[in-house]
């Protein structure tokens, strides 16, 4: 007589070989390997350097703007911010492409280090004309001028060589040089920060010309390190590079519209609310973002790792394990602000912002799923980013416009809050479905999960 067969684990509706336990099981083995694996030495490496730059920089901010005073503050301000956004609007999602493809294939070496210097050197130098033309023909409008302005036009190229092939290390998961290199450039900055302040040189200008050159250090070191994994000289391929931004252009759209939810909030608080509830939206947005900072940091290297992960049956096992412990770390993290936050804004900032603490409150529990959309975004980017990746944080920012309308009138900053955490929930819930929905392993027969 045939054994009846035993009842099958509670499963997502419609979503075959995908269950609760399945996911909380590799969770818990995932858990019990953690501390013994490199990577989660790298991921504690690479959160105390994200730690320390913070810092660093925060020591860096205060001796700039007591140094340079509010004036002198503001003009260097509006430079980091041309340079900023010239590097972060220009690298065309290149650095995740440059990631994913290197992690795929390390012999691309050369022609990806290549085509960075070459992306580097068109797109900055059309950032550059543009910038010298806008203050040439028209200086009465322009914000920049003289040595600042020459500074920063010098600036872009080099910041997107950089970004570019810095991430060239990440793809190879030399994470340990990507991390002191970080530290280098810092350490650098700052020094020469308090020389030129020691020398009695400040100015807005000097100040800059310090970032420049420690930038130009990482550079140098970035392109030294490098050098141990190109068997020759970096060549462009346009063929290649033209394949290679089409995943770049999708990581590009993905990140632009996830920013969007981040940070769209606080415009909207601002339109609707005013300036001082926008101030208190602010730093519960700012303090949210450092809740963060943990599972953006275990992103960033699972990355390459899911991209070698030779099935996508292995880099799915590999997904829901880091995502299931990062699910119970940050719920603990979550809490821990929670119980903190008033208490923390009072010290920081001060008691005049302790209104800002139940919308912290909320962002705090809205990181928990943001930092498992990461986990589980990295592994749609690991296939070839499929454009649901795109589509469904074009849809997530459309709904916290919406959500944005009617709550902040009815509940203020706590509005703005739920709004993100509602859509932050859905669009894990989304690209969960999807995933276990475009799992080929598990349509095949006889397939047991």
């Amino acid at each position: 007589m045939s054994r009846a067969p035993s009842p099958s684990p509670e499963r997502f509706p419609g979503i075959p070989g995908l269950s609760l336990p399945s996911l909380w099981s590799a969770g818990a083995a995932f858990w019990q390997r953690a501390f013994a694996s490199d990577f989660a030495w790298k991921v504690g490496e690479t959160f105390a350097t994200r730690v320390f730059l913070l810092a660093a920089g925060v020591a860096a901010g205060v001796l700039v703007a007591r140094s340079l005073g509010p004036d002198g503050r503001g003009l260097y301000a509006v430079a980091m911010a041309f340079a900023g956004m010239s590097v972060q609007f220009g690298n065309l999602g290149l650095h995740t492409a440059n990631a994913y493809f290197v992690a795929r294939d390390r012999s691309l070496m050369p022609t990806l280090a290549g085509n960075s210097l070459a992306v580097s050197g068109v797109v900055g130098g059309l950032a550059v004309a543009g910038l010298w033309g806008l203050a040439a023909l028209r200086p009465e409008i322009a914000p920049l001028h003289g040595a600042l302005l020459a500074l920063t036009c010098a600036s872009i190229p080099l910041g997107l060589g950089y970004m570019l092939l810095q991430n060239l290390l990440i793809g190879v998961q030399d994470v340990r040089s990507f991390n002191r290199i970080e530290i280098l450039v810092r350490l650098v900055s700052l020094s020469l920060i308090v020389l030129v302040i020691g020398l009695g040189k400040v100015t807005p200008a000097a100040i800059f010309a310090a970032g420049l050159v420690a930038s130009a250090v990482g550079l140098a070191r970035v392109v030294r390190r490098l050098g141990r994994f190109l068997p020759e000289r970096p060549r462009p391929s346009p063929a290649l590079l033209r394949e290679h931004m089409v995943y770049g252009v999708k990581s590009y759209l993905a990140c632009f519209f996830a920013y969007l939810v981040v940070r769209f909030d606080l415009l909207m608080v601002h339109s609707m609310l005013g300036t001082r509830e926008a101030g208190y939206y602010s730093i519960a947005a700012s303090m949210a973002d450092l809740v963060y900072m943990l599972p953006s940091v275990i992103g960033t290297l699972l990355f390459p790792k899911l991209v070698a992960r030779p099935t996508q049956e292995e880099k799915w096992k590999l997904t829901a394990g880091v995502g299931a412990a990062v699910f119970m770390v940050m719920a603990g993290v979550s809490t821990l602000s929670a119980l903190l936050a008033r208490p923390l804004i009072r010290l920081l900032f001060g008691a005049d912002f302790l209104p800002a603490a139940p919308a912290f409150v909320l962002l705090s529990i809205a990181m928990i799923f943001y930092g498992v959309n990461n986990i589980v975004s990295s592994y749609l980017a690991s296939l070839s980013f499929p454009w649901f990746s795109v589509v469904v944080w074009i849809a997530a920012a459309a709904l916290n416009v919406i959500f944005n309308l009617f709550l902040i009138p009815a509940r203020g900053i706590l509005g703005a809050s739920i709004s993100s955490l509602v859509c932050y929930v859905l669009v894990l819930v989304a690209q969960v479905f999807y995933c276990a929905r475009t799992a080929s392993w598990r349509r095949r027969p006889g397939h047991e999960s």
